[in-house]
């Protein structure tokens, strides 16, 4: 096995607008060679498709107004990976994907260590300012291959300045994902 210089890397970013009236985190999945790990096209159309062996990062990013956000912390973050039927037929063992795509997940839900560093961009002139946080550790795709239902829950407590009391948001988003060798098309 390569160690995580050599390794893919693949980066999920979740995020939100603190005066959206939704509870939908947008989300974009991209990896550090340029490749897009969501298909537009073929039988993985509109999922997060990981390949074998990559290494997931995640990024949480807030924005909204200059005058009305300060920033925001995260007070919880889940990802639930629930495995889907991978075989099945007549005389055959139904068989579904493991737990979890990741290797340090025994079960379905897992909760992010909040161990995350910031960061804050202000445009004055359109008065946004975003913070991203960025999570500090790593998940490792496993090796089997499989299709899960994704799910991301995350609960942040928004802060608006000190006039003003905390507002503590839930926002998810729920695509498909699928591991495989990496021919994704």
């Amino acid at each position: 096995m390569t160690d995580h210089a050599t390794k893919k890397n693949v980066t999920l970013t979740v995020s939100f607008d603190v005066d959206q009236g939704t509870n939908s985190l947008s989300f974009h999945f991209h990896s550090n060679d340029h490749e897009h790990p969501n298909p537009t096209r073929g039988p993985y159309a509109g999922e997060v498709y990981f390949c074998e062996g990559e290494v997931f990062h995640l990024k949480v990013k807030g924005g909204g107004k200059i005058d009305s956000f300060c920033g925001f912390q995260i007070v919880d973050c889940c990802i639930v990976t629930r495995p889907k039927v991978i075989l099945v037929g007549p005389g055959l063992k139904t068989r579904h994907a493991a737990p979890s795509p990741f290797l340090q997940v025994l079960g379905a839900c897992y909760q992010f260590p909040l161990d995350f560093s910031s960061e804050r961009k202000d445009d004055p002139e359109k008065n946004l300012r975003e913070v991203t946080q960025h999570w500090k550790r790593t998940l490792d795709v496993g090796y089997s291959r499989g299709q899960w239902e994704v799910s991301v829950t995350l609960t942040v407590r928004i802060e608006r300045g000190p006039l003003h009391d905390p507002d503590i948001r839930v926002f998810h988003f729920d695509p498909e994902g699928t591991v495989g060798p990496g021919d994704g098309e």
